[in-house]
Order: C-alpha cells, then structure tokens, then sequence
C-alpha cells in the first residue's frame, strides 16, 4: 500500500462539496478544518497526543463504515493504515485546506487508498 502521505498528495486531493448532512454529523468529521487547526495550535502537547487518538479513532471507524457500505470489490484496505501517520496527515491537510470540513479531508484519503480485493 501507498504511504498515507502518498495515498493523498497535497497538490492532487480533489475535495467535494460537503454533503448536505455533513453539518449534522457527531465528532469530529462534523468539524471544519478551520476549527480542527485552531483547536490544534492551541493544545498543548499532552492535549495533541489526545487529539490526534480522537481523529485517528474518527476517521478508522468512518472508513470501516464506508467499507460496508460498498461492494467487495471497492472496499479499501485500512487494516494497513497507521493511525498516526493518518491522523497527523490529517491536520497537516486540514492546516492547507482550512476552508474543508474534516470529513471531507477523511473522504478524500479513503477514495484515494488502494483497494483491497482485485477483480481476478
């Protein structure tokens, strides 16, 4: 698999406009990017360890929920993913895309990760 940092370049992530219930949604892919960035540079360490748990736990069970929601073939492989690594990409993202909701950051990620089945 792709580094996350790969999976998603900065110059080459597409973002949708939010869907209409993104407004709605509980924790933090409910969130603006703008939001997520202050609430970040204003944390202090200890506090951005917990952060970034909090957006790693958000995203990995917002992609374990897409892949349920699509056909084997275009599930995606996230059992492979480190959380980490995909958290902390996250707000880098977020810092660069501030005007994005974090679900859509989240959703850009999970579309651009390989697949984990092929069509043999």
């Amino acid at each position: 698999m792709r580094t996350i940092a790969r999976a998603c370049g900065v110059a080459a992530c597409v973002f949708l406009a939010a869907p209409s219930w993104a407004g709605t949604m509980s924790g933090l892919g409910g969130k603006t990017c703008e939001s997520l960035t202050e609430q970040w540079k204003a944390a202090g360490s200890s506090e951005r360890v917990v952060l970034l748990k909090e957006l790693e736990n958000w995203a990995l069970g917002y992609m374990t929920g897409k892949n349920t929601e699509v056909g084997k073939l275009e599930q995606k492989n996230i059992a492979v993913i480190d959380g980490e690594a995909l958290s902390s990409y996250i707000v880098e993202l977020c810092e660069n895309y501030s005007d994005q909701p974090v679900l859509a950051i989240v959703e850009a990620i999970y579309r651009d990760l390989d697949a984990e089945y092929s069509a043999s």
